[in-house]
């Protein structure tokens, strides 16, 4: 069914966890500090009843005086749970009715179960910060389906493989070529107006492949961007920022 949860409580303790399971729902937090009512560090799984559902996180978190700083410096509400992702859409949102909202970063563990549904996308409302590792994928990756903002990923020892889907606009600011995942991975570019951009110098691995389906933008800001594998597609590419971009495969 369609379902809606709400925690609110700053001394929630779920040292077994949080199983959210259903076809539709949406799980809401409310809290005014660093850590949004989650119950502690447990893990928190996310579960599709009938093998093909979606489920929503909705945070509302004000300022946090001990949220950690992201690359750009900009402090983030801590989400310190490790979350498991399974067959299911994953929306992730935050409330506009909250004042000051700072973004949210995820410094637990993220695990893409995508099982084998006919929904297994990840829906940004809201941008979403991931510091903690990135693992899981399997066939489907990582794909952005529906609604999506900004996704950041910083941590150089991500492994998720299947690939890196946008199907919609959106952005994906990545610190190093680790942050991509799986050294194999091919970041799949389907929809036009869906920049990557660098949050530091680096080279993308010469395992990896861009396919351009979609006009596509590369943003280096005031980095040096090295692209070592194949671009290829009918897309076209535009470079964004002040700094360089090197394209070295013979492409």
């Amino acid at each position: 069914g369609n379902f809606s949860w709400a925690l609110t409580n700053q001394a929630n303790s779920l040292g077994g966890g949080l199983t959210l399971q259903c076809s539709q729902g949406t799980f809401f937090t409310a809290s005014t500090t660093n850590v949004p009512s989650l119950g502690g560090a447990g893990d928190i799984t996310l579960g599709a009843y009938v093998n093909s559902g979606q489920v929503a996180i909705n945070v509302a978190a004000t300022n946090a005086v001990n949220s950690v700083t992201n690359a750009d410096g900009t402090p983030s509400i801590i989400i310190p749970n490790n979350i498991n992702v399974q067959t299911m859409r994953w929306i992730f949102d935050q409330s506009p009715s909250v004042g000051n909202a700072q973004p949210v970063n995820i410094t637990g563990n993220v695990l893409l179960n995508s099982g084998s549904s006919n929904l297994r996308d990840i829906c940004l409302a809201s941008p979403l910060t991931i510091s903690g590792v990135v693992s899981g994928g399997g066939t489907y990756g990582m794909i952005f389906g529906a609604l999506t903002s900004t996704m950041t990923l910083i941590n150089p020892a991500n492994s998720f493989s299947g690939n890196i889907t946008f199907n919609v606009p959106g952005t994906l600011q990545v610190n190093s070529d680790g942050a991509l995942g799986f050294f194999a991975n091919i970041i799949n570019f389907n929809s036009a107006n869906n920049p990557l951009r660098a949050l530091a110098s680096f080279a993308v691995s010469a395992t990896r492949r861009l396919v351009l389906n979609a006009a596509t933008t590369l943003d280096t800001q005031t980095n040096t961007l090295e692209v070592d594998c194949l671009v290829s597609g009918a897309g076209v590419l535009t470079k964004n920022g002040t700094s360089t971009l090197n394209l070295t495969y013979a492409n």
